[in-house]
């Protein structure tokens, strides 16, 4: 179930359109290749959105700690790239609760 994460499927829209993708996807008549056409689809979905963001962050991250925190944290910028880079590798890890979940 969405619940079913440590995360509410509200706060993560990947989250969420997987599990309406997937539960979609596990009634159809050929199930498994219904199944594997909706990943390929979110996985190439999610890079072509998240990877432009989460490189994007990590690349300005000084600049968008002082516009956002001020000049103090602008020291915190290279720690910001890091987790920004290290979301973007974790980023498809948001659809396996759903697709373990229509999976049985």
């Amino acid at each position: 179930s969405p619940g079913a994460s440590s995360v509410p499927a509200s706060c993560e829209p990947t989250m969420t359109l997987s599990w309406a993708l997937y539960s979609k996807a596990s009634r159809a008549e050929n199930r498994d290749e219904a199944l594997r056409k909706t990943s390929d689809g979110l996985i190439r979905m999610l890079i072509l959105l998240a990877m432009p963001v989460f490189l994007g962050v990590a690349a300005i991250s000084g600049t968008v700690m002082a516009v956002v925190f001020g000049e103090e944290w602008v020291a915190a910028g290279p720690v910001v790239a890091i987790l920004a880079v290290a979301r973007l590798l974790q980023a498809h890890l948001s659809m396996l609760p759903a697709l373990l979940g229509v999976s049985g």
